[in-house]
C-alpha cells in the first residue's frame, strides 16, 4: 500500500499497528503490471500518518472480501470521517473527508462492514476485510510510492520500506 504527499500509501505499508495488517502479497494485473498489496485484518485497521493540516479528499484501490463488501467507514484522526460503498473486484474510490483534519501525525481508521476467514484450509486462517493497493490523502493518483514506511519482512522482522527518492 503507499502514502503520497500530502501523502499516499503503496503496499508494502503495513503500520506500526502490526496485527491488523498482512505481510505484503502482489499479483500480476491484467496489464502485466505487478501490484503490490496487503490484507486489512480483523474488524478494522489502523495506520498512524503524516498528513497536511485541512485534507478533504482520499483516494483509495481496494478489493474487499465478500463480508466487506458494502459500507466503508474511514476515520481520519478524532474529527474527520469519510464513507463509501465497496463494491466487489478491485476498484478505485474518491472519498471526501468530512471534518477537521489537523494535520501532523494522524491516526486513520478504515472500518468495513465486515471481515471473514477464506475458507477452512490450515494456510489461510486470517480475518480478511480489504486488500488495499494504495491510499491517497489529498491530491495523487496512487501511481507511484513515496515515504519511508514501517513493514515486516518475510521471517517477521520489523523493517522499513525505503521508496525511490526518500531518505531515512
Amino acid at each position: 500500500m503507499a502514502l503520497y504527499a500530502p501523502t499516499e500509501a503503496d503496499v508494502p505499508l503495513t503500520s506500526t499497528m502490526w496485527p491488523m495488517w498482512s505481510a505484503p502479497e502482489a499479483f500480476t494485473d491484467s496489464d502485466r503490471t505487478r501490484r503490490t498489496f496487503v490484507w486489512a485484518v480483523g474488524p478494522e485497521s489502523a495506520l498512524r500518518v503524516p498528513l497536511s493540516a485541512g485534507v478533504s479528499r482520499m483516494t483509495l484501490r481496494v478489493s474487499p472480501a465478500p463480508a466487506a463488501t458494502g459500507p466503508l467507514r474511514i476515520e481520519v484522526g478524532d474529527e474527520a470521517r469519510g464513507q463509501i460503498e465497496v463494491a466487489a473486484g478491485w476498484r478505485s474510490y474518491d472519498v471526501p473527508i468530512v471534518g477537521r483534519v489537523r494535520g501532523g501525525v494522524t491516526d486513520v481508521r478504515l472500518v468495513p462492514c465486515g471481515h471473514e476467514s477464506p475458507g477452512p484450509l490450515a494456510s489461510e486462517q486470517r480475518e480478511l476485510s480489504l486488500a488495499v493497493d494504495f491510499l491517497v490523502f489529498g491530491e495523487g493518483d496512487g501511481a507511484r510510492n513515496r515515504g519511508i514506511w514501517p513493514i515486516r519482512d518475510g521471517a517477521g522482522r520489523p523493517r522499513l520500506f525505503v521508496s525511490e527518492g526518500s531518505s531515512p
